[in-house]
């Protein structure tokens, strides 16, 4: 057991020697001062050297406790520092983090959340640490401990505001910790996000960011309307290429569409890292929807030959449908038929318009009669009262 630094009412200089004795009485090689100049330089100098050496605890007897007092104790002096000399500090740390052994990274990763934390709200600095805590938080499946949306994190960096390339490469890094979390509904929606940085003039240029968009929310087993991605600027400048292709089906297509497609591109979905089971899976439930959306009453037989299954299957996927919200319907076991209730519809256009404005028309025309009779009634009441 080491002795950690633990500071009362010392002033910095005492607190960083006590740091540098502690490095080197756990073998660090640094060289310590003989006349203790105890000026504002000599003492970034000296912080300079723990910072540089601090990895030792990670590589002794040292236990995590121990390493845990060390990185509390040099977070404590550097958020002393006026801002302006952060920097010098705060980088290396974060490096020396980020490389380090692995076994530790949930102790390291309280030691930056402190740091964030401990960092003035308009200081630059809390971007370099809070990607360096989303990188830890991913590697140890505890993202919803850094990334809570992505409201909170505009209210994180309101001022100063990222420059797009700041907010592009976080987003990229939170993005791979959620996919790395099994998250791949935020992980989708942070793709998103990511796409609509990107301009007309610089969409050609987010190729790979688009193909992971469109590969994350086609994985994530929970998000089947898509036709949101099809008018992103980067998604567009991808027609005519397979990706497209694919997330056009999943938008708008069948089953046997994609089937066919797979028969043409079988190395294509494998090289994305998609499952071609689950995607059959995913397009059943759509190809459901759909038909769902085109009928009020679908019979075990129709959608068994829609889904390409056994008609003992189809309960199965009617409830799984049900499940995702966008389906609602009564079966009848007994007669092997499902009356429709309600049905989403996968994608938005002018049909959808239309019918929403027939809906309405009749709607309008509806009350106009009910209006019309209300004031019929009301005038053969008022002439029975005056002639009463």
């Amino acid at each position: 057991m080491v002795g950690i630094p633990t500071f009362m009412d010392i002033s910095v200089d005492m607190q960083v020697q006590e740091l540098l004795e502690c490095m080197k009485s756990l073998g660090a090689d640094i060289k310590m001062d003989a006349d203790n100049d105890a000026t504002e330089t000599s003492i970034q100098q000296n912080l300079g050297k723990v910072i540089t050496v601090c990895d030792v605890a990670f590589t002794t007897s040292c236990t995590n406790d121990d390493i845990e007092g060390i990185l509390y104790s040099i977070v404590s002096v550097i958020v002393m520092f006026p801002e302006q000399d952060m920097e010098v500090h705060i980088i290396p740390f974060c490096d020396k983090l980020s490389s380090a052994p692995p076994r530790y990274n949930n102790t390291y990763l309280k030691a930056l959340m402190l740091l964030f934390h401990g960092l003035p709200e308009v200081s630059p600095l809390r971007y370099n640490v809070f990607y360096e805590m989303v990188i830890l938080a991913g590697h140890l499946d505890t993202m919803k401990s850094v990334y809570t949306g992505m409201a909170n994190l505009r209210k994180q960096f309101i001022e100063p505001r990222l420059s797009t390339e700041q907010l592009q490469n976080l987003l990229r890094q939170i993005h791979t910790g959620l996919i790395q979390n099994h998250s791949y509904e935020s992980a989708s929606e942070v793709m998103v996000e990511l796409l609509k940085t990107y301009t007309e003039d610089t969409a050609s240029s987010a190729r790979d960011d688009a193909q992971k968009c469109i590969t994350s929310a086609l994985a994530d087993p929970s998000t089947f309307l898509l036709d949101h991605l099809l008018s992103l600027k980067p998604v567009k400048f991808l027609e005519g290429e397979p990706i497209h292709d694919l997330l056009t089906i999943f938008v708008t297509d069948t089953l046997e569409v994609y089937l066919n497609f797979y028969q043409n591109n079988q190395e294509f979905i494998k090289s994305i890292g998609l499952d071609h089971d689950k995607n059959i899976q995913k397009m059943r439930i759509l190809s459901l929807i759909n038909l769902a959306t085109q009928n009020a009453e679908l019979t075990f037989k129709q959608i068994a030959e829609e889904l390409h299954i056994d008609e003992t299957s189809v309960e199965e996927y009617v409830i799984q449908g049900v499940k995702t919200k966008l389906l609602a319907g009564r079966m009848d076991q007994t007669n092997k038929k499902m009356a429709i209730t309600s049905a989403t519809h996968r994608t938005f256009g002018r049909t959808q318009w239309q019918q929403v404005r027939n809906v309405l028309s009749t709607w309008r025309g509806n009350l106009q009669k009910v209006e019309e009779n209300l004031q019929t009634v009301l005038t053969t009441e008022y002439e029975m009262i005056t002639t009463s």
